[in-house]
């Protein structure tokens, strides 16, 4: 787990990560590095959070070997550095690892790991699946189920089904179409997420490209695109990985509250016609209207129900703006100096929620922090070292 930061403005990108990494949602050690930078002409820097591996390689590492290829390349936008990246991480697994082996390791996990509850779950629910439910699957998880990598391995979800669930033919498609969509979810779970940002050579605004690095199947690496702005001239703050303090910190309020009064809410306006039911049920007649009528014009209420519910959304929306826009101002007109400020501050707030949360401290150590200009290039405004730096000057001499 992490921490990460994104601030933009026109003509600065501050970037910052902290430097915990959770084993097994058991323990925590800090001293990891998450921010690197790609490239200083033009300047470029990438965070990484989620899985720490990629085909069980180190990202680290693997950041470091394609920084060398970036020399030799002359890569130019945030575009090209994204694209290439993603497909030096695809070739380099099939010089480096066995993706295939890799991605059988996967499904023969998900397979010897399912949970006992999650099998009793479905199999007591098995008579309330419909044969014309179809379980809901977003574009990201459709367009992976879908491809012909992914529909090769179709019968060993088939294989599942027939060796942990007795149920009639008629289910056993539906069951098998939720064990991939949960497979998929995991897989998503368990991503790589990578942000690129920095100036294009011949653009004067920032720009960053966020995704989520999957895996490889068959001949494809498979990755999801999160967020993308190409020669931004507006103010962003963008925080990745863990990103509940940060936004409350912008919105002025919990997302989850605002979620949980929404649903309190809906639920109150779509009972109450039965209650006004409910009230008068034994008067025969009230005003002079006889009972089915007044029930039919009762029930009317409810086609309302759904504008009722919109005009909360769009309040919400209009505070949620009301305290983001101040601060997003500001933000466009920060010195270079306050935007790593601000940056580091955002990690140090997340940092602190967590340690006074229940659980474990996912968010903490020391924080990287690099300041990204057209002119200045790429600087380190903040940077650990697990080692004294009098006694590795060799270190800093070399040619980066």
């Amino acid at each position: 787990m992490t921490a990460e930061i994104l601030i933009m403005n026109k003509s600065a990108i501050s970037m910052a990560a902290d430097s915990v990494v959770t084993v097994g949602n058991r323990k925590t050690y800090t001293g990891v590095n998450k921010l690197f930078m790609l490239s200083n002409n033009p300047p470029m820097g990438i965070m990484i959070y989620g899985t720490a591996d990629f085909m069980e390689m180190p990202m680290e590492s693997l950041i470091k070997e394609y920084r060398n290829e970036c020399k030799r390349q002359n890569y130019t936008t945030v575009a090209e550095f994204t694209e290439n990246f993603i497909n030096f991480l695809k070739e380099y697994s099939f010089s480096k690892s066995n993706p295939e082996k890799i991605f059988k390791e996967q499904l023969d996990g998900f397979k010897n790991n399912m949970p006992e509850d999650f099998l009793n779950k479905i199999t007591n629910e098995i008579d309330n699946i419909s044969t014309a439910e179809n379980p809901d699957f977003d574009d990201k998880f459709s367009k992976f189920l879908n491809s012909k990598e992914f529909k090769e391995h179709n019968l060993f979800f088939d294989e599942i089904v027939k060796d942990k669930f007795n149920v009639p033919d008629n289910k056993k498609k539906i069951i098998t179409k939720i064990l991939q969509k949960v497979f998929i979810s995991n897989l998503f779970m368990a991503s790589t997420g990578i942000v690129i940002a920095g100036f294009n050579k011949d653009d004067i605004y920032p720009s960053f490209s966020a995704n989520n690095i999957l895996t490889i199947v068959k001949d494809e690496l498979w990755y999801d695109e999160s967020s993308k702005e190409e020669n931004y001239k507006y103010p962003i703050i963008q925080a990745f990985a863990q990103t509940d303090v940060v936004n409350t910190f912008l919105m002025g309020v919990d997302i989850d509250i605002v979620n949980n009064i929404g649903y309190f809410f809906e639920k109150t306006i779509n009972d109450y016609p039965d209650k006004i039911l409910e009230a008068i049920e034994q008067n025969r007649k009230i005003n002079g209207k006889p009972l089915n009528n007044l029930k039919k014009e009762i029930c009317l209420i409810s086609k309302s129900n759904n504008e009722i519910l919109e005009d909360y959304k769009k309040l919400i929306e209009e505070l949620i703006k009301t305290s983001t826009n101040p601060l997003l101002k500001s933000v466009g007109s920060l010195p270079k100096e306050e935007l790593s400020n601000m940056a580091e501050s955002l990690i140090h707030i997340t940092s602190l929620k967590r340690k006074v949360e229940e659980g474990l401290e996912t968010v903490g150590g020391d924080i990287d922090v690099a300041l990204i200009s057209k002119g200045d290039g790429f600087i380190w405004t903040k940077r650990k070292h697990y080692f004294d730096s009098k006694l590795n000057y060799q270190f800093f001499n070399k040619r980066i």
